[in-house]
């Protein structure tokens, strides 16, 4: 056999300069006998495509112009390789990016392969799907509209996403640039699951694969009504502190600090919506923090109004203490003594605490 491969890709490949599969559609079995290697031929049973399989086996596969070994396709393996092949080889596809309209089932005839399709697969889809079993329902035939489940459909999206080689955090900054669009679904073979599902909103179809990544302004214009609510404005106006890097409970001095500002508010989508609600007020435009601020500064003001009452109430009544408790007054004094300073601890306390938060 070794032998036999070596005289025969010399004469094709470099004496005769032929392509291995030209030579298999233009040349029959006198071609051997005029180059006396007659006995070559009837090592291989006059198969001229046998013949070529050994010398080419990169080129020529046994279904080519003829006759093929029998129960050659009980195999399974060499089902699939003759998918494969037909996909990757013949038709040049990607097998990441097939389309329902690639492949058919005169692609499998005009190839030598219509006995394999007829009698293993029957449709396109099934043996696609037996070749790359990776691949989804909808990257290889059609599917019906019962097929498109709440879970498909996310898994679609994500599907969607991995085939163009996009990152998830990317998925608003495409969307800005018109990369992500409609058109993006259509082309990926999507536009029946996206109007079905998602009614054509880019949000929906994103949010439904990766659920509480994104919001909504983020993927297109919000409805009039959304801002209705004051709740949703506040939302709003939260996100963008988080993405300024600003935590809750620093909102109230980002402002005042200006780290926070109307300027920074207006880098956004929703910046000059957000400013026109507020009346261009960055205090109304974060009003619960600062009311929770002033409650909180309104207590503490209360609570020390109080502790200055106590103390001033322990040290301001030494005669009557004299009086009420006669010669036990020093033992009452002490006591006061000591809650005075417990009281004056708590107040140290209280304040350590508040300064670190």
């Amino acid at each position: 056999l070794k032998r036999s491969r070596l005289i025969i890709r010399f004469l094709i490949k470099d004496f005769l300069q032929m392509d291995a599969q030209d030579f298999l559609q233009h040349n029959d079995s006198t071609f051997f006998i005029r180059y006396k290697i007659q006995n070559i031929y009837r090592h291989f049973n006059y198969s001229v495509n046998r013949l070529l399989h050994n010398a080419f086996p990169e080129q020529i596969t046994p279904w080519m112009s003829s006759r093929i070994p029998e129960n050659y396709w009980d195999e399974e393996e060499n089902r699939l390789q003759a998918i494969r092949w037909l996909v990757e080889e013949k038709l040049q596809l990607n097998p990441e990016m097939l389309k329902k309209s690639s492949i058919s089932k005169k692609d499998f005839a005009k190839n030598g392969l219509s006995y394999l399709f007829a009698n293993y697969f029957n449709a396109v889809s099934k043996a696609l799907q037996a070749a790359y079993p990776h691949l989804e329902h909808w990257e290889v035939g059609q599917v019906p509209k019962s097929y498109w489940t709440d879970e498909n459909s996310a898994r679609a999206v994500r599907r969607m996403i991995q085939k163009l080689g996009w990152s998830i955090d990317s998925l608003p900054e495409r969307f800005k640039k018109g990369e992500l669009s409609r058109k993006t679904f259509s082309q990926m073979g999507l536009s029946t699951m996206f109007e079905l599902r998602y009614g054509k909103n880019i949000y929906k179809a994103i949010n439904a694969a990766f659920p509480g990544r994104f919001e909504p302004w983020q993927f297109g214009n919000i409805p009039a009504e959304f801002w209705r609510s004051w709740q949703n404005v506040f939302y709003a106006s939260q996100w963008i502190a988080r993405q300024e890097g600003v935590p809750q409970n620093e909102i109230t001095k980002a402002v005042r600090s200006k780290q926070l500002s109307l300027e920074t508010i207006s880098k956004y989508s929703i910046g000059s919506r957000l400013k026109k609600l507020a009346g261009n007020s960055l205090i109304r435009l974060f009003q619960p923090f600062f009311i929770k601020e002033w409650t909180t500064i309104h207590r503490e003001l209360t609570i020390q109004k109080k502790i200055r009452n106590l103390v001033r109430k322990e040290l301001s009544r030494p005669l009557l203490t004299f009086l009420c408790y006669g010669f036990y007054a020093h033992i009452v004094r002490l006591f006061s003594k000591e809650f005075i300073a417990r009281i004056k601890r708590i107040e140290q306390r209280r304040r350590r605490y508040q300064y670190l938060n």
